[in-house]
């Protein structure tokens, strides 16, 4: 079971309003940000920076035409080659997604190539089906235990279930977990009972950040883990140049 560090979560979130209200003041005049202290995830430099993922479901969702899928016609709606094409799908101005890296994209094409049937099945399974824990573990046995692969087509299943499934990576998430105090064993391997915990504790941030910010979904909770790095990041050196500054005032 997790466990989060009420002030450490805390400090968690100032850092990141800090953040935030800096890019935003940086980004002024190019994302035209009336108020650069107003922080909304569906807007100013959050939207900038992060809003891909709710856009990414969107184009995903045109790609896929889930709704034309059935397990007899797997094949010929060539659906490997359609999450292959989601691979592609930009991050706005920013380049490739980043929810998988080259080495996963290169691993699933080979698996694609090697048995197309068995992984059109398996991916079926995920985004259409309901027994999410049959569907997990069938994934890991024909992928192994790839977090961020299985990871990325639950995610894809948001289009059926909007809101509902976050996506792994699972180094990046552990450190930000740690800067956040949040204890949790969800990371360490691909299972079901991980997967539902670490979507478990995405849920719990969504609620939390409700109370300090507007329209918050899950996605938006993650978006905040991933940022928990940088955010810290800029705290430390902010007040590092505060210091140089109070010391050269002292000199003077």
């Amino acid at each position: 079971m997790y466990k989060i560090d009420e002030e450490q979560f805390a400090k968690g979130v100032l850092q990141f309003k800090d953040y935030v209200v800096h890019m935003q003041e940086e980004m002024k005049e190019k994302l035209k940000i009336e108020n650069p202290t107003k922080i909304e995830f569906d807007k100013g430099w959050i939207d900038y920076s992060e809003g891909y993922k709710h856009r990414f479901l969107g184009k995903a969702a045109e790609i896929l035409c889930i709704d034309c899928w059935n397990e007899s016609n797997l094949m010929d709606m060539n659906v490997t080659q359609k999450i292959s094409n989601c691979w592609d799908i930009p991050m706005d101005s920013f380049g490739p997604n980043n929810l998988l890296d080259y080495h996963d994209k290169i691993y699933c094409q080979d698996l694609f190539e090697k048995d197309c049937e068995n992984a059109a099945s398996i991916i079926y399974q995920i985004i259409c089906g309901d027994n999410e824990q049959q569907a997990f573990e069938d994934a890991t046995l024909f992928f192994g235990k790839r977090y961020s692969i299985i990871s990325f087509l639950f995610f894809l299943k948001n289009i059926r279930k909007e809101n509902t499934y976050v996506h792994v990576r699972p180094k990046h998430m552990k450190k930000n977990f740690e800067i956040l105090g949040i204890s949790a064993e969800c990371l360490h391997s691909a299972t079901w009972e991980n997967y539902r915990e670490y979507c478990t504790i995405m849920r719990d941030i969504e609620n939390r950040l409700k109370s300090e910010f507007d329209k918050v979904d899950i996605i938006d909770a993650h978006s905040f883990v991933w940022l928990a790095d940088v955010a810290e990041e800029y705290a430390i050196t902010d007040q590092t140049g505060q210091l140089f500054a109070r010391f050269e005032e002292i000199e003077q």
